[in-house]
Parts: structure tokens; C-alpha cells; sequence
């Protein structure tokens, strides 16, 4: 029986989910992201004091160190157990964190200068409703950042493997995360008043070839990382898009 990702699901592996972050590749992984998304902050005017929502927060990994660097952090998960992590690592300081669903986001219209989200749009199928949500509470002018599984990407090759498996096993297997085309992360903002400004790319080549990478080799692995993800002739097949939209409300009047 194939399982897809849901409250349960979430709060079933949030101690494993939490712990495996900073083990091999997902400090590596971590490590780009975090460093793209700061670029990314600074070039899209984002500044310190602005309000950030995190869509998909889980134990806190951008939200905790975006807080740090001075912005007015908040955050909803759909796992409760996710979110009670989060709050006991604050050591007793206040966390404006909630669980809730990605699809009715409980905040007014026009709350936030900027919503991030990684590794939550790709388990949700009816994504597109959540960037309606998205759009609804951004200020204009506002900036998304989110995250996406590139549909061409070589380590999308992987679900084949996958699949056999969920053909030949008869257990449980969590359901293979969605990948998007570039025609069709144009097209999810359609109805809404976000615009695509920018596709970034991150190859994450640990992730692609190796299950385990060495500390020691993590320097020269992001070196070929952010090689790959802007040589023109590789970054197509980068394993996420980073998509850029931005609020603007002019388009439609």
C-alpha cells in the first residue's frame, strides 16, 4: 500500500527527520540551500525586520536561523509533533509557529513581506491551491521563494526503481515526491497575482550519485555542485528549481 505524506506521516518520522539533517548529505544539502537563499533574500531586496513566512517549517531548520540574522519569523507545519520540536528547542523564548494546513493558511491577506517554502509543495498534489494561498497573504510587491523537484532531473530516474519496488513489495511504501517542468511552474501562478521572475538550480550531486558523503569532501562537492547547477549545458537537468515569484498586483488591472 503506497503512503502519501499527511499529519501522520509527518509526525510518525519527525524525531528521525530532525535528527538525519545534520548526518552525511544532509549537511551538505543544507548548507546550499541555506547559502542560495540568503543570496537570494539579499538580492530581492528582503531586509532585516521584514516578515517571513515558512510554509512546511518542521523543527525549524530556516527558521531558527533567519530569526538569528533579524527577521520576523513565522511558521506553520501541518505535523504537530514537528512543531512541538521546533518550540523545544527555543529554550524558553516565544516562536510564532502553528500547525496547519498549507492549503488554508490562517493568516490575513497581505501579512508578509516574503514566504519560503522547501520540501513541502512537492508532497502536496493539489499544490497550486497553496500557491493561491501563497499569493493571498503576501504584501505587494512581496517575494515567494519555493522550492521544487525538477521533472528532468537525473535523479528523478530513481523513482523507476522506486516503483518496482512498490510492485514487488507487498509493505508500505511513502509515495515518490512530485517533479514539475518548467512550463509548468509557469503556469502555477496562473489566477493569481504572482509572476515568475527567476528559476535558480542546485544540482545537489551528493544527493545524485552518493549516499554517504565525507565531511571532508563536502567543500569539494559543493564546488562541482555550483558548477554543474550554472553550466548551460547541465543546469537543465539540476534536481531543484528554486522559482522566485513576486506579487504584483498591477498585472491584473
Amino acid at each position: 500500500m503506497e503512503r502519501h505524506y499527511s499529519e501522520t506521516l509527518y509526525s510518525e518520522i519527525a524525531d528521525r527527520y530532525d535528527a538525519t539533517r545534520w548526518q552525511g548529505k544532509g549537511i551538505f544539502i543544507d548548507a546550499l540551500q541555506k547559502k542560495l537563499l540568503y543570496r537570494i533574500l539579499e538580492e530581492e531586496n528582503i531586509a532585516l525586520g521584514n516578515s517571513i513566512l515558512d510554509i512546511g517549517a518542521g523543527t525549524g531548520r530556516f527558521i531558527f536561523p533567519l530569526r538569528e540574522a533579524g527577521y520576523a519569523m513565522y511558521g506553520i507545519d501541518i505535523s504537530e509533533r514537528m512543531i512541538k520540536i521546533a518550540k523545544s528547542k527555543a529554550k524558553g523564548e516565544t516562536l510564532n509557529l502553528i500547525t496547519a494546513n498549507a492549503k488554508a493558511i490562517p493568516f490575513k491577506d497581505s501579512t508578509f513581506n516574503c514566504v519560503i517554502s522547501y520540501r513541502t509543495l512537492i508532497h502536496i498534489p493539489a499544490y497550486k491551491g497553496v500557491v493561491k494561498e501563497i499569493s493571498r497573504v503576501l504584501k505587494p510587491d512581496g517575494i515567494a521563494i519555493l522550492e521544487f523537484n525538477n521533472k528532468f532531473s537525473i535523479s528523478t530516474l530513481g523513482k523507476v526503481r522506486r516503483g518496482l519496488r512498490r510492485i514487488l513489495k507487498a509493505s508500505s511504501v511513502i509515495s515518490d515526491p512530485q517533479v514539475v517542468s518548467y512550463s509548468e511552474l509557469h503556469k502555477s501562478c496562473l489566477g493569481t497575482d504572482l509572476k515568475l521572475e527567476k528559476i535558480h538550480r542546485q544540482f545537489f550531486i551528493s544527493e545524485v550519485f552518493l549516499r554517504k558523503s565525507p565531511a571532508k569532501s563536502l567543500k569539494i562537492l559543493e564546488k562541482i555542485d555550483t558548477q554543474l547547477s550554472r553550466c548551460r549545458l547541465t543546469k537543465l537537468f539540476a534536481t531543484r528549481l528554486i522559482v522566485v515569484f513576486k506579487k504584483c498586483i498591477a498585472q491584473h488591472n
